[in-house]
């Protein structure tokens, strides 16, 4: 039997700004406000001339402009936008140790260990974050992110459900403990989490999509094609939906539909790999069938 079409993470930015990724760049430095032209009242001798007044002398008129300090934070945040990995890196160790957005900074780092593909190090950045900031719903997210990333599926459960706690109505982190669960062969956490995210997105093709793989993973076939024929009516040109209808229609020895739905996934893709995984299927269903 040909596996079920792989599950990959869902692909996400930066951090929204003050909860890891940076936040908008920081304002160009302005001069020090001038202040209001201040009249020096002079008596005149009385053969004088009156002479003009003369305004108070300003920072500005003086020819010096004061300039805002940009923190260590700003700093990387700036680089990180230009995607330079490695000096906001820099600016963001050095706002920790100056103990300023030290929650964020973290974060910050985590995001960039896992924009380039580190999740280790990611997953420990986002624990230091989540030990600064606990009650932040988007540290708790990527602290579960990082750690499924990092195959650590016992861990990512008590951040996303920390995180769910904290937004019940997060379709992202139920999709994530949803991912977890499976890993770690907890199919009935998995079914629960996938009806949740039908009831939160009624409409979501990639919904019941991961309902189907829980049903079937949990041995409920017949369910699971149901949810499998859901998704197709809401995404008909989505190829995995098929294959894995086609895996549940093996499954149950329905061999006229698996051949349908993966000619069906055939004729959807044009990727020369998937093309032929696909064929090689269907030869073995068809030999199969006839023994």
């Amino acid at each position: 039997m040909i596996k079920l079409g792989a599950l990959f993470l869902p692909a996400f930015g930066l951090l929204m700004a003050g909860c890891g990724s940076g936040a908008t760049p920081p304002p160009s430095p302005k001069p020090a406000p001038t202040t209001s032209a201040a009249v020096v009242k002079r008596t005149p001798t009385p053969d004088a001339t009156p002479r003009p007044m003369q305004p108070k002398t300003t920072l500005k008129t003086a020819g010096m402009i004061v300039v805002k300090k940009v923190s260590a934070f700003d700093k990387g945040t700036a680089y990180m936008r230009a995607g330079n990995s490695r000096a906001a890196q820099q600016q963001f160790v050095l706002s920790i140790r100056l103990h300023q957005r030290m929650a964020d900074s973290y974060a910050n780092l985590g995001s960039i260990a896992l924009d380039e593909r580190d999740a280790y190090d990611a997953f420990r950045d986002y624990q230091l974050a989540v030990q600064l900031g606990p009650n932040n719903p988007a540290y708790l997210y990527y602290a579960a992110y990082a750690a499924l990333s990092a195959h650590d599926f016992n861990a990512a459960i008590p951040y996303v459900s920390r995180c769910l706690h904290l937004q019940p109505r997060n379709t992202a982190a139920y999709h994530l403990r949803f991912l977890a669960y499976g890993s770690l062969l907890n199919y009935r956490g998995q079914v629960r989490d996938a009806r949740a995210l039908v009831g939160l997105a009624p409409t979501s093709p990639v919904a019941y999509g991961d309902l189907g793989i829980a049903l079937f993973n949990d041995r409920k076939v017949r369910q699971a094609i149901q949810a499998f024929t859901r998704a197709i009516q809401l995404h008909p040109k989505e190829v995995s939906y098929y294959i894995n209808r086609a895996i549940a229609e093996q499954f149950s020895k329905q061999t006229d539909l698996v051949l349908r739905d993966l000619r069906t996934a055939m004729s959807l893709t044009k990727d020369p790999g998937t093309r032929k995984q696909i064929e090689q299927a269907i030869a073995r269903v068809i030999s199969g069938a006839r023994h």
